[in-house]
């Protein structure tokens, strides 16, 4: 009896002899090159038209289009993984011709003083670059965040959005760690510099959200104020501030407003405080 058998009442009937491992029976062929096909990080990219509220140049985008990409987990700090792609390299806007740059949410119309500031302290020394046609590298994605945190600065945007850049860029700098594989004395000189580079931009961090979270009314990057103490919180376990983290997390823990989902990171976290203040 085929291991198949059964299927005839579906109208499936002829293909209950099929053999598991010979596909010659089967009508069409996939190629040897369809095969082996495999997903590439493009493929998850489209090129979307953006008009800069600076100098008003039109210019192109690499961005992540929408339902393509599948979203498989996050670190404690908030930094998600996707299948195949790390989104947090295209979320810089950047116009190449006068230098403005912005993560993309707060990407958008200016008032005339900023963009002012940003002609002055930025455009009037900015060199033109090249519209990034395809993929961006770690590399290229580090000096895009840091130019629109330069931006920030200048156009003295709110603590949240500087944070959020800071944040987003040790986001950048792990992805690059991450990618170092083998283990040379270079690799892991260079692993340890740039775990210092993110260590910088987590503190950053921290210090514009704990800022951010004292005078301004949430959303703050996008965060209600059980996300946002819920971030916090793990910032400052970065930085052994136990006592800190740990009154912040009981406040998410009995918040009505936090979900089950962000009750159990609470957990989680203030099970690591426990771990840390034992040894």
């Amino acid at each position: 009896m085929s291991i198949l058998s059964g299927l005839s009442n579906l109208g499936l009937g002829d293909l209950e002899d099929l053999k598991v491992y010979d596909d010659n029976n089967i009508k069409g062929k996939v190629s040897p090159e369809e095969k082996e096909k495999t997903v590439d990080e493009i493929d998850f990219l489209l090129a979307k038209e953006y008009e800069c509220p600076v100098c008003n140049a039109k210019f192109k985008q690499m961005v992540l289009r929408s339902n393509k990409a599948r979203m498989i987990g996050q670190d404690m700090d908030l930094r998600p993984h996707y299948y195949y792609i790390d989104v947090t390299k295209y979320d810089v806007i950047m116009c190449p011709h006068c230098g403005y740059a912005a993560l993309l949410r707060y990407f958008g119309p200016l008032p005339k003083p900023h963009r002012e500031l940003i002609k002055t302290n930025i455009s009037s020394k900015f060199k033109e670059t090249e519209e990034p046609k395809g993929i961006i590298s770690y590399e290229e994605a580090l000096v895009r965040y840091k130019i629109a945190l330069v931006n920030a600065i200048v156009r003295q945007a709110k603590n949240s959005e500087k944070a959020y850049i800071c944040l987003k860029t040790s986001w950048v700098l792990r992805g690059m760690r991450e990618m170092i594989d083998q283990n040379t004395p270079e690799n892991e000189k260079k692993k340890a510099e740039l775990l210092l580079q993110e260590k910088e931009y987590q503190k950053n961090a921290m210090e514009g959200f704990i800022a951010a979270r004292g005078n301004e009314l949430p959303p703050i990057a996008g965060m209600n104020e059980v996300a946002a103490d819920y971030l916090i919180a793990v910032l400052l376990v970065q930085f052994e501030r136990y006592a800190d983290a740990a009154k912040l997390v009981q406040g998410v823990l009995g918040s009505n407003k936090a979900t089950a989902n962000q009750k159990d990171k609470a957990r989680v976290l203030i099970g690591e405080i426990k771990n840390a203040l034992s040894k």
